[in-house]
């Protein structure tokens, strides 16, 4: 990847060229953007929301093609750009939406002077960089960084931390492979001199992330949506409805659970949480179902389920 394609107006790839088809095979792109969400325009018309896939109709398929594309959602700047569809190859393209200041204007362009560094590792741990937390993406967590060292850190229940560092640089998108946290890691050609610093709060040196243990224990959980909404619990339906105040909130086992959050026209907003077992009475406001959070409780917005 060239440095134009790494730092260009307005995008960073994720991932591009994730597979050849065949020599009849059609090709197609995903759009992803950064919130989920997103209504997208393809040669000025428009097709839905983001995540979105566009396919090259099978008469087609024997030549790439341009395409016009535009990205527009509450509260984020515009973004617009061409690209190409190539024939015979699937390709997936992730967008990050930065929030419209005061002054911007709607459509006005923007641009990623940073290179992107993607983390994969197991679920059940939340990963920062260089103390900032990460975004969760397809292909794993996320970060826009610049080029040089940056320290990643991976927290887990009670309070385990495992520290590494990296070397980031071009051709980007900076890949790190943590297989076993606790122990080396790996990268790939932008992502060099990777070495783990230790952990914090491990009985041993290194040491997977325990589960959390099962003593019955249960932790409340006040929570309140705009849009109120249905609440699911790692997939169960709850039976309750937000807001559920702290008077009467729900109860949940300490460690990583899966909120899901129902409108009433069906929209299902799907979020991780981190429950705290020392929290007495843990809170999470959401303001806009979809979009930021707030409150005493560790959350990440995953995405929207269709």
């Amino acid at each position: 990847m060239s440095r134009m394609s790494s730092r260009c107006a307005g995008i960073l790839l994720v991932m591009l060229a994730a597979c050849q088809g065949g020599s009849s095979a059609p090709g197609d792109l995903t759009i992803v953007s950064v919130p989920p969400g997103a209504d997208l325009l393809v040669d000025s018309k428009p097709v839905g929301k983001t995540p979105y896939t566009i396919e090259t109709p099978a008469a087609a398929a024997t030549r790439d093609r341009n395409k016009q594309l535009a990205l527009s959602h509450p509260d984020r700047k515009t973004w617009r750009r061409s690209v190409v569809l190539h024939a015979h190859s699937s390709q997936t393209l992730t967008v990050f939406l930065p929030e419209r200041g005061s002054g911007d204007a709607v459509g006005e362009d923007f641009a990623v002077e940073e290179l992107m560094l993607v983390v994969k590792v197991e679920e059940g741990w939340m990963v920062e960089v260089d103390g900032r937390p990460t975004t969760e993406l397809p292909s794993g967590h996320g970060a826009l960084v610049a080029a040089g060292t940056h320290t990643l850190v991976l927290r887990g229940a009670r309070g385990v931390a495992h520290s590494y560092r990296v070397k980031v640089g071009e051709p980007g998108p900076a890949e790190v492979q943590i297989d076993e946290v606790g122990e080396a890691a790996t990268g790939n050609a932008a992502a060099s001199a990777l070495e783990y610093l230790g952990c914090e709060g491990c009985d041993k040196p290194r040491r997977r992330a325990p589960p959390p243990a099962d003593t019955g224990t249960k932790v409340d959980l006040a929570i309140n949506t705009k849009p109120p909404a249905r609440v699911f619990v790692d997939g169960a339906d709850s039976g309750r409805t937000t807001p559920l105040w702290p008077s009467k909130p729900l109860q949940l086992a300490p460690g990583v659970h899966e909120l899901g959050f129902v409108t009433d026209q069906g929209a299902h907003f799907v979020y991780k949480i981190w429950i705290d077992a020392e929290q007495a009475l843990n809170k999470l406001i959401i303001k806009q179902l979809g979009g930021r959070h707030s409150g005493t409780v560790r959350a990440e917005y995953v995405g929207q389920k269709r």
